[in-house]
């Protein structure tokens, strides 16, 4: 799935070919990059950005905010990057993401996409560490996208990036759920529990023509197997 949202955007496409370190996991896009930490040691940190689709392609990015996996980047002096730092805390992104800060710097037009925004924090963060080590550098030849598959969704969820709710959704992240009782509260539930990613929901109810509108509705949102 994630893969073919890959071939399908441009500019996706484009950071892997140019050599830039990137990846997807859960609802995010992520791309190595080289930093220079407050003891002015250069490491390598990770930026995670949320992801705005349209159907199966990436649209205009939804946010101009980063966030950054590691110590908070400095310049070449090990002063702290204050022009772009926007939080400087922990911040749970969930799928295992812990970002210790955020950055924020809009251009007036906004991003135009994927590759214009993540290229513009990656190379002004790596400027410093290329400064002090030039054999430090934030592209190299084209490495293949990397992407988790884990999830029992029909589609790629998106959603959870843009609202900052990775955390949440993090704890329902269960094997398998039942519901007993599917006709009034129960619908209700299952609408609710079928956005988020369970591996199985199992339904048990009466049968008839309400029962196969709910399995059809179920399988907009997951895999046969699901439920």
């Amino acid at each position: 799935m994630l893969r073919r949202l890959a071939s399908r955007s441009p500019d996706l496409l484009r950071l892997q070919q140019e050599g830039y370190d990137v990846s997807i996991v859960g609802s995010y896009l992520l791309l190595r990059t080289p930093y220079v930490n407050s003891t002015r040691l250069v490491k390598y940190g990770t930026l995670v950005s949320e992801l705005t689709l349209e159907g199966e392609a990436t649209a205009r990015p939804g946010s101009h905010v980063v966030y950054f996996i590691g110590d908070v980047p400095c310049d070449a002096d090990g002063s702290e990057l204050t022009n772009i730092l926007s939080e400087r805390r922990e911040i749970n992104l969930g799928s295992g993401l812990i970002a210790t800060c955020s950055f924020s710097q809009k251009p007036p037009e906004g991003y135009a996409d994927y590759f214009d925004k993540m290229s513009t924090y990656a190379n002004m963060i790596g400027a410093f560490a290329r400064l002090l080590d030039p054999a430090f550098t934030t592209t190299s030849t084209p490495i293949p996208i990397r992407d988790d598959v884990d999830s029992p969704f029909r589609y790629f969820d998106s959603a959870t990036s843009r609202a900052m709710i990775g955390a949440a959704v993090e704890k329902l992240k269960v094997a398998k759920v039942a519901i007993i009782g599917v006709g009034g509260t129960g619908s209700y539930v299952l609408d609710l529990l079928a956005k988020v990613p369970i591996s199985e929901i199992h339904l048990l109810t009466g049968t008839g023509s309400s029962l196969t509108m709910l399995f059809e509705s179920l399988e907009l949102y997951h895999s046969p197997n699901s439920r």
